[in-house]
Formats: C-alpha cells, structure tokens, sequence
C-alpha cells in the first residue's frame, strides 16, 4: 500500500526525471519499519511502471550436488515486441553455467528461444554412458497462426546427455522433461 510507509527510500540530491522513467540519489538509505536494512552512496531507480533492462533480483540456494549456488539475471529490453534475459549461474561444486532465453511477439507469432551451457567442474558421472562435462540445453517454443482457424506450433528442446535434469536445475521456461532429445 503506497500509505502504509512499510519500507522507505532517503537519500540526498534526490531527482526524479519523468521523461526517462528514472530517478538518482546520493546517500540512500533503505528502511524497514525505521530499521537501515541497505546503504549505497548512488542509486539509479525507475520511478514508473516502463520495462527497462536492468538487473533482477538474484536468487541463493545450496545442494548437496550444486554447492552455493547465486543466480543473478539480467533483463533486457529490446524492443516493444522482443526481449532476452541472462542467467549466469555460480555453483561452487559445478562452475559457471551461462543460460539465456530470447522472447519475440510478431502480428502472427510468438515464441521462445532458449540456451544454456555449463564445462562441469563435477566428476561423479564421468564414464557413465552419453555424459560429457560439456553440459547444453537449447530449445524453441513457438505459435504461429496460420489463418483465423489454423495454428502451427513448435515445442522442442534438446539436451546434452540424459543426467542433465537430474543434476542441473534452469531458469529456462522448459515445458517438459520427459520427452527430450538428447545426442546417442
């Protein structure tokens, strides 16, 4: 609720810039119920509802096959019709993976594009059958209309090795993981 002042932004020099849809501060100071949970000496913030590229919010987890794990993705806005965001992945036990997906809107048309890559760090599957430390997903979703009653639709996704669900969670809009291609 904007009244209930649950949570309150101060800072100094504080300007709002309507034709941007961003504001700047220096000193800022984020509060909950009165209580300094954050400090930075310069903020950039959007001040309206307009899509902007920027970073999301980042998510933390541990597994006992994954170790730490921090996922920061990174929006961008393309265009009015288009978008893509990065997930770069750290897992402590497993290394960088770096995933993507590209989303596009046309007048007939909409679909996703999907990717990821990971050069495992994590040995406990070498010599298993179809394994290798390169670890890949990529994938399309789309719907077309091909006139008022007829639709194509493409629902595909392939992955490297058949362990890559069972050891390795995506960010990535997979539909399902059942029926998956993967190279034999």
């Amino acid at each position: 609720e904007p009244s209930s002042n649950a949570w309150t932004l101060k800072g100094n020099n504080v300007k709002l810039n309507p034709a941007t849809g961003f504001g700047t501060a220096t000193n800022a100071t984020l509060r909950v119920k009165d209580f300094p949970v954050f400090y930075t000496p310069y903020i950039y913030f959007p001040i309206d509802d307009r899509r902007q590229s920027g970073f999301l919010p980042p998510s933390f987890s541990s597994t006992s096959d994954t170790g730490f794990t921090l996922v920061t993705p990174y929006y961008f806005n393309l265009a009015p019709n288009y978008d893509a965001t990065l997930y770069p992945r750290y897992m402590a036990k497993r290394g960088m993976m770096l995933e993507g997906e590209f989303r596009y809107l046309t007048h007939s048309s909409e679909g996703i594009v999907n990717a990821a890559y990971l050069n495992d760090k994590d040995d406990h599957r070498e010599g298993f059958p179809d394994y290798s430390k390169d670890r890949w997903l990529y994938g399309l979703k789309n719907t077309t209309g091909l006139d008022s009653r007829w639709l194509a639709e493409v629902d595909y996704t392939r992955i490297s090795d058949p362990y890559y669900f069972q050891d390795l969670d995506t960010d990535l809009g997979v539909g399902s993981t059942t029926c998956l291609l993967y190279p034999a």
